[in-house]
């Protein structure tokens, strides 16, 4: 996120009557303010964008469905814990929860896909 450091100074500057301590304080208190503004959680960076691919994977969306939404239950929570500033230990938790059930989602689903790939190598029974 980009700020425009200029429009942000002029108008406190004006709004101060140009004096320097009011102005140094107002920059004081915007640079605090973008400061306090979350850093990334790389861990749940890594395990959003695990969760999206394993959306686009049609095996994985179309045979792990149930195990494909526990991740992104998981998902929700771990979000929602970064956006309540959980811990980053708590955070990364949850992501590896995430990863963990992407993991268990693309399993079975890789597994189901052997299983179908053997039933139809299967020849068919006399009726």
């Amino acid at each position: 996120m980009r700020i425009d450091v200029i429009r942000l100074t002029e108008a406190p500057l004006a709004a101060a009557g140009g004096s320097l301590l009011a102005s140094a304080l107002l920059c004081a208190g915007m640079l605090t303010g973008c400061a306090s503004l979350m850093s990334p959680n790389t861990n749940l960076e890594i395990a959003r964008e695990e969760v999206m691919a394993a959306r686009f994977s049609e095996d994985v969306f179309l045979l792990a469905g149930p195990e494909l939404d526990d991740a992104g239950e998981a998902l929700d929570d771990a979000n929602r814990a970064w956006l309540r500033h959980g811990s980053r230990e708590h955070v990364d938790e949850l992501a590896m929860v995430v990863t963990e059930r992407v993991a268990k989602a693309r399993r079975t689903a890789a597994a189901r896909v052997v299983e179908l790939r053997r039933i139809s190598q299967e020849p068919e029974m006399p009726r």
